[in-house]
């Protein structure tokens, strides 16, 4: 199998440590029997973004457009890849299905892809954040998501619910931040009777939680079967009158609601598993299994 790696966001090879992770990960997608092309533009570093919107742009379309690619694995997290988005040949993608692979800032294009072209799309490792780790559980998860279409594993070894004790629908999300930036665009997803999956890092609880009402305020939350809550990286609760606690804020904000949420932290920034999550695919759980389709 052949993967392309391309840089949508933030630059990855931009300090040592980050080029030394960038490396560890890409030998380690190569020992999982991956044959990787480097995107011409993708160790580039221009202030917050690997490089300009035509560069990166032009890495995008020549992974799609190359016959052997079988997928698209995002290099780095970051800021601003929702640059792209008005940019996309969206037909390029059309024509050529196959997952784009990543989390954190790709989180964008993960579902601008999906509401685009209806083609599910990975949420998981990165070359500098996932593969770098080589962690078992990330590498069985990605490769069955790859090759099977399909992962299963024990609901009480992916988590637990907090409230209900089942869901089923097509899969949605990623990081809640970026994500938030698809509302009110002509990319923002469809979310009727989605599940959503999110995870947030080094935001204020304050601002995690205001991201969480303009989703309300949108509708989302009326329209949505269920929600997967990843990890939630060092939220800090500065500014708060009170110590608070930031899943038991989280939940307090969904108490008129009364549809189903599990608990893990299997996924998002600061976790050393990173398991794929379908963008697009369906995601069945109950008190014995957890089923993700791709």
């Amino acid at each position: 199998m052949k993967a392309a790696i391309i840089s949508p966001s933030g630059p990855s090879t931009h300090t040592p440590e980050r080029s030394a992770q960038f490396e560890s990960g890409l030998r380690n997608i190569q020992a999982l029997g991956f044959d990787c092309v480097v995107g011409q533009h993708a160790k580039n570093a221009l202030g917050f973004v690997s490089d300009t919107v035509e560069n990166r742009l032009a890495d995008l379309v020549a992974a799609y457009s190359d016959k052997t690619v079988d997928v698209v694995i995002a290099a780095n997290g970051g800021w601003n890849c929702s640059d792209l988005l008005g940019e996309v040949d969206w037909e390029v993608i059309r024509n050529n299905p196959k997952p784009f692979v990543g989390f954190s800032d790709n989180t964008v294009l993960l579902n601008a892809i999906f509401s685009a072209t209806h083609q599910i799309q990975i949420h998981g490792p990165m070359v500098t954040w996932g593969f770098s780790e080589n962690d078992e559980l990330t590498n069985k998860s990605f490769m069955q998501a790859v090759t099977q279409r399909k992962t299963e594993m024990p609901a009480d070894a992916f988590g637990t619910f907090l409230r209900g004790g089942s869901l089923e629908g097509v899969g949605l999300g990623g990081n809640l931040i970026s994500l938030e930036g698809l509302l009110g665009t002509p990319y923002e997803p469809d979310w009727r009777g989605k599940i959503l999956f999110w995870e947030e890092t080094e935001e204020t609880l304050y601002r995690v939680l205001r991201s969480l009402t303009h989703f309300k305020n949108a509708g989302a939350w009326e329209k949505i079967s269920g929600m997967i809550i990843g990890h939630l990286d060092r939220i800090d609760g500065k500014f708060a009158a009170t110590e608070t606690d930031s899943l038991k804020a989280v939940m307090e904000h969904f108490a008129g609601y009364d549809f189903p949420i599990l608990k893990t932290d299997l996924f998002g920034h600061g976790t050393k598993t990173n398991i794929s999550l379908p963008v697009g695919g369906k995601i069945k759980a109950d008190d014995k299994s957890i089923t993700f389709v791709f």
